[in-house]
């Protein structure tokens, strides 16, 4: 070896044995400092975790963030120390997000510290509410699944919330006992379950209160603290790019719901890595918010409702299955308030958005503008239709034999045809016509089965439908279309050139008739500009009506409606179809001119009618002034059984004239009537005795009329309730006797009472007005 080589051989030597030490020294130098706490806040964003560690018990007790942040054991500390550094390096370069610290469960249940808990039982921990106490046992969330997790110390002690280093982190525990809890583990959000019951007297504004007493009657505390749970736990997607700065980490983001998904990532995130909940999750509020409340707090009803509109939802989507029709403007992504686009305020229910026609117009043109009140329309026809079809079939099944095995399949056919029918009633048909109308076919079509398998002699009527002919389906668009009554110039048959407007009810025609749409109708495409207008010879009505008359056409039977004629109720269904007349019998011919014929022709001729029986139904005022209605006071011809006709039919050779000219047998009787050799003899002279009782009543009439003149003159300057009240009842009193007509001939008696009380209630009545 030469000199030279030899030279340097040993200032290497010197060196090393100079320079390894000193690197040694330094290396342990290194590790002893960025061990400390201090070396933590060197880098702005640990400021906050270093000044809460300060405050905090550790840092009050001299526990470093290594004896924490490390695991037990030189090798774990070797490999903690260079994954620290690795994040520094990875963040500063922007290859990684913010650098985090994972706490283990060892480095907690190391000993000499928290390796006791596990075998201590129950322990009570207080929140932010002193008063509230939690039992809480670490035992059976560190040892067990909870809700299929493995929870770590840190899931619920984090490592910093409001300022507070590692300590219990509340809305980690409200994640898991709140969030989505299934129904068979509904035990974990009772209250009981972690609060025990105050069983001091709790007082609120000087209102004292036993929890014991309402304990004891098993009543939810819900039903009183409303609104103690606010917020949902949901994981807003931008969380995920605090953490992770790569497209590929999020590949599990939408796919949560399998629960396969869901246990991979909470494992990764909670059982592996021991990432708090609050990192993912937003909070979930619990507190007794409403203790110093003036008025209740608005409730989110989806809590307990959770499928609110599910029925709308479902026939907007068009349901399941294959044969579904989904409504055009579903696909094309119109939402609830495409429709629902005018807030109304429906007093005590609140202000809610409604559906309104303008919304149709607005985006489809005015001519669209009625057609969500013709679809409403026509869905709830057809389950007026329906609805006494399908008890009709219930009836039946239950009288049907129980153990035929052809029962499960009625059963079956008739709950389709109900779930059909109840999702169209309580969705609306305006949601999606066309599935409406075909699960409405469906239901009919299932009942009629369902009757043929009970061999029932009961038939269903088919739906009433418009008729639909060519290759335009009207009913896609114009379902309901019978409802609609719209203004058309209608052409007169006596002169072509004369118009007028008058109402055209589509129903008459669709239904009633049987018209198709083509009858009165162009039956181009929707594009083209021609698409529905009308014919020239649909204005023309009258060549269809009139001509050979079919009054069941236009007008159903029965007809139960009533109208009022000659200031009397008139009843078509009484004259119809109970007496079994012909139109024709009271409208002439020519129904153009409208003509009724004389009703006293028919009711006052004892040879069409039984007009002793009949008098009441066209006559109620006389009849209740005669009998005494609601006063108790009969007359006293009356009481002798002497019927209307015995008074009212001819008696005398003048009454016999005047019902000839009249044409009628029933006449309007005199002071002779009363003398008859039936009745009262000449002598007797009950013809002056009529006199004088309407002559009295008519003097008695006028003076009442002059008070009443004088009372309501009064009345509409002074403000008496009382004299108001009392001028009410004698107006009431007199109009019966006004509205007689006989001036007390139908029942003296009763005449004089109302007479007398009338009279006293209006000088009553001027009394407090004077």
């Amino acid at each position: 070896m030469s000199p030279r080589v030899k030279l340097w051989l040993k200032r290497f030597i010197k060196s090393g044995l100079i320079a390894i030490p000193v690197f040694i020294i330094s290396v342990f130098g290194v590790v002893e400092y960025t061990s400390r706490p201090e070396f933590c806040k060197s880098c702005h964003f640990m400021e906050e975790y270093y000044n809460s560690w300060q405050d905090s018990k550790h840092g009050k007790e001299g526990i470093s963030c290594l004896e924490c942040h490390y695991p037990p054991g030189l090798e774990a500390t070797v490999v903690s120390k260079t994954r620290s550094i690795s994040q520094v390096v990875s963040y500063f370069t922007q290859t990684q997000g913010k650098p985090w610290a994972e706490i283990e469960d060892r480095s907690c249940l190391r000993t000499g510290c928290h390796n006791k808990q596990l075998i201590e039982g129950d322990e009570l921990f207080t929140g932010k509410n002193p008063r509230v106490i939690v039992s809480f046992n670490h035992r059976a969330h560190l040892t067990q699944l909870r809700r299929g997790k493995q929870l770590r110390c840190v899931g619920c002690h984090s490592q910093i919330v409001q300022g507070k280093h590692i300590t219990v982190t509340e809305s980690s525990c409200f994640l898991c006992h709140f969030k989505d809890v299934p129904e068979e583990t509904k035990t974990i959000s009772d209250c009981l379950l972690c609060h025990g019951a105050p069983m001091e007297t709790i007082e609120v504004e000087g209102i004292k209160f036993e929890h014991k007493n309402i304990l004891e009657l098993g009543v939810d505390c819900k039903k009183c603290h409303l609104n103690s749970v606010s917020g949902d736990g949901a994981v807003p997607r931008q969380r995920c790019w605090s953490c992770h700065m790569s497209q590929e980490h999020l590949e599990y983001y939408d796919e949560l719901e399998p629960q396969q998904r869901s246990l991979f990532v909470h494992n990764h995130h909670i059982t592996e890595n021991a990432v708090e909940c609050y990192q993912c999750h937003l909070d979930i509020q619990h507190e007794d918010k409403d203790k110093n409340r003036k008025e209740l707090p608005p409730i989110d009803c989806r809590g307990c409702h959770p499928d609110h509109h599910k029925a709308q939802i479902e026939l907007y989507a068009g349901g399941k299955g294959d044969a579904t029709i989904t409504d055009p403007m579903f696909k094309v992504h119109v939402n609830c308030e495409g429709c629902h686009i005018k807030h109304e305020d429906f007093g005590v229910k609140g202000v809610t958005k409604v559906a309104k026609p303008a919304a149709c117009a607005s985006c489809h043109g005015v001519e669209y503008h009625d057609l969500h009140d013709e679809w409403v329309a026509g869905a709830s026809r057809l389950i007026e239709q329906l609805t006494p079809e399908s008890e009709l079939v219930a009836t039946e099944i239950n009288h049907f034999e129980k153990k035929d095995e052809r029962l499960d399949e009625v059963q079956e056919l008739y709950e389709n045809a109900l779930n059909s029918i109840n999702l169209v009633r309580y969705a609306r048909g305006a949601h999606n016509v066309r599935y409406s109308k075909q699960l409405l076919d469906e239901a009919h079509e299932n009942l009629t089965k369902a009757l043929k398998l009970l061999n029932s002699d009961q038939r269903l009527q088919p739906l009433r439908m418009p008729i639909v002919e060519g290759e335009s389906d009207c009913l896609q668009c114009h379902f309901g279309i019978e409802a609609n009554i719209v203004s058309v110039r209608k052409v007169t048959a006596e002169r072509s050139e004369q118009v007028k407007d008058e109402n055209f009810p589509h129903g008459r025609h669709v239904i009633n008739a049987n018209l198709s749409c083509s009858k009165c109708h162009l039956q181009e495409p929707k594009e083209h500009p021609d698409h529905g207008k009308n014919l020239p010879e649909a204005l023309e009505c009258l060549k269809c009506h009139h001509q050979e008359p079919n009054c069941q056409m236009c007008h159903e039977e029965p007809m139960p409606y009533i109208i009022a004629y000659q200031q009397k109720p008139f009843n078509h269904d009484v004259h119809v179809s109970a007496s079994k007349n012909q139109c024709a019998s009271c409208h002439a011919a020519n129904t153009q001119q409208n003509f009724k014929e004389d009703c006293k022709s028919c009711h006052h001729d004892e040879k069409q009618v039984k007009v002793e029986e009949k008098c009441e139904s066209c006559h109620p005022i006389q009849t209740a002034m005669y009998d005494g209605g609601r006063y108790n006071i009969p007359s006293m011809k009356f009481d002798a059984k002497i019927d209307c006709v015995k008074c009212h039919k001819p008696q005398t050779a003048v009454h016999e004239v005047i019902a000839e000219r009249s044409e009628q047998n029933i006449i309007r009787p005199t002071n002779v009537s009363c003398n008859t050799p039936d009745c009262h003899k000449k002598e007797d002279d009950y013809a002056t005795i009529m006199d004088a009782w309407q002559s009295k009543t008519k003097q008695s009439i006028a003076r009442i009329e002059a008070l009443e003149k004088k009372a309501e003159k009064l009345l509409q300057v002074l403000d008496v309730p009382e004299a108001a009240k009392l001028y009410r009842a004698a107006k009431d009193d007199i109009d019966v006797v006004r509205a007689d007509g006989t001036l007390s001939v139908h029942n003296p008696q009763l005449t004089d009472v109302l007479i007398k009380r009338a009279l006293e209630q209006l000088q009553q009545c001027l009394q407090l007005l004077q």
